[in-house]
């Protein structure tokens, strides 16, 4: 009897150790919360949490992405027009980015999608054309504005080309 409890409570031992290791992989972090709210930020490596009052929350990839963006528009001439941007960011604040907005990329994406069918809107094709260095510009400081409130640095928004 003495012996099987003893291997029951080795094992119930192995299992809540084994469950309190992480890895965080390279590039990432993962944000840890403790009762429910935020305790820490874990770096990249191997680490411990407390069993049953810790558990990672989010991981976040913290590695600059390159995103391209389609947009579709219309100009201020009524002509269809399209847009090929990319938009440069890197997560610099995992806790703004788990807390402040669901899905810092998408929504950084989302705001670009409608801030550029905005910008389109305003001008004719042709004046964007030659413009596209202060359309691009516009474009920037409102996604760092932003982005710095869902712990996101926008490092560049580029207009590859203008069409239609």
């Amino acid at each position: 009897m003495v012996g099987v409890l003893g291997v029951l409570v080795g094992v119930l031992v192995a299992v809540v150790l084994g469950s309190s290791v992480r890895r965080v992989p390279e590039g990432t972090v993962a944000v840890v919360e403790r009762f429910g709210r935020y305790a820490r930020t874990l770096r990249p490596g191997t680490a411990l949490l407390l069993p049953m009052a810790e558990r990672v929350r989010n991981r976040i990839d913290v590695q600059e992405q390159t995103v391209p963006l389609r947009v579709v528009g219309t100009d201020a001439q009524g002509r269809p027009v399209v847009l090929q941007l990319r938009l440069r960011y890197k997560v610099v604040d995992p806790r703004a980015a788990t807390y402040g907005v669901s899905a810092p990329g998408p929504a950084l994406v989302q705001l670009l999608d409608v801030a550029a069918r905005d910008a389109v809107a305003a001008e004719p094709a042709d004046q964007l054309r030659r413009h596209l260095q202060p359309v691009a510009d516009r474009l920037l400081a409102l996604l760092k504005e932003s982005g710095r409130g869902w712990g996101v640095r926008v490092d560049e928004v580029f207009v590859d080309e203008v069409s239609g």
